[in-house]
């Protein structure tokens, strides 16, 4: 079977993924407190945005969508 571009980066992003779910659920943190945290998040960066500090919202957003991830990963490997 070719390996094709886009299945090579699937690959490897499952891989990073894998490791950094495995790493969370280690810790034992509640997938509640994760979700609480991106909440948190989520407010801190629409103030940002609010008061047009774009630059710095923009990069809570990414972040906060990358938090978002996990939250229903360790439920699904437990």
């Amino acid at each position: 079977m070719q390996m094709t571009w886009t299945s090579a980066f699937g690959r490897a992003c499952g891989w990073l993924l894998d490791k950094i779910v495995h790493g969370l659920a280690l810790t034992r943190i509640s997938p509640n407190v994760l979700t609480f945290i991106g909440l948190v998040i989520n407010i801190v960066a629409a103030f940002l945005f609010g008061h047009a500090n774009a630059a710095n919202a923009d990069w809570m957003f990414l972040y906060l969508s990358l938090i978002h991830i996990f939250p229903a990963q360790p439920r699904a490997s437990t």
